[in-house]
């Protein structure tokens, strides 16, 4: 008798966009094509992790107004780098929290008004940031931001109701992936 099986098998790390491994997977097709052995390639992901990880922290201790240092010792602490040249989703994570924090406090202390290019790039690290850590939900900080920042009272909410339904939404569409395994018994 053959009976087949099929089942939902769900990982940890299926709750993660494949976005979140681009820099390591990058390094292993690096490695694969220079045709290094298999601890070369783990270390190129690695470095290719924590230059994806030194980019977004470079960007977001620039684009501060404020608590430029307090960014340099939260990037400096040995866990952050640690993850930073890690394998983890971690490592991408954490640059986009330290991007979006600049980028809100951009906006919270700076006298920049908020363009089409600062929503677009600010739900974009929304949705970064969501999807690494759902939990994180980092929009409440938009909160923060004065209504003449947004240019009006009803732009700042249209905004933020927009981006918590981008953060919601697309995380829900598309970072739950199901293997179907079948077993022939």
């Amino acid at each position: 008798i053959n009976a087949v099986a099929d089942f939902d098998f769900i990982h940890a790390a299926s709750g993660y966009s494949p976005l979140m491994y681009a820099a390591s997977a990058g390094g292993l097709l690096l490695g694969k094509a220079m045709d290094c052995s298999v601890m070369q390639t783990f270390w190129l992901g690695r470095f290719c992790n924590l230059m994806l990880w030194l980019c977004f922290m470079y960007g977001a201790i620039r684009i501060t107004p404020r608590f430029k240092y307090a960014f340099l010792f939260g990037a400096l602490l040995p866990m952050s780098i640690f993850q930073g040249a890690s394998w983890s989703a971690d490592s991408f994570t954490i640059g986009c929290s330290f991007l979006f924090f600049a980028f809100v406090f951009r906006f919270l202390f700076g006298e920049r008004k908020l363009g089409w290019f600062d929503f677009v790039a600010l739900a974009l690290l929304t949705i970064a940031t969501a999807w690494g850590k759902f939990v994180i939900m980092p929009i409440v900080l938009l909160f923060l931001v004065p209504w003449q920042t947004y240019g009006s009272k009803w732009r700042k909410w249209g905004t933020l109701a927009m981006l918590a339904c981008i953060v919601i939404a697309v995380p829900l569409l598309v970072s739950r992936y199901h293997v179907s395994f079948s077993c022939d018994g």
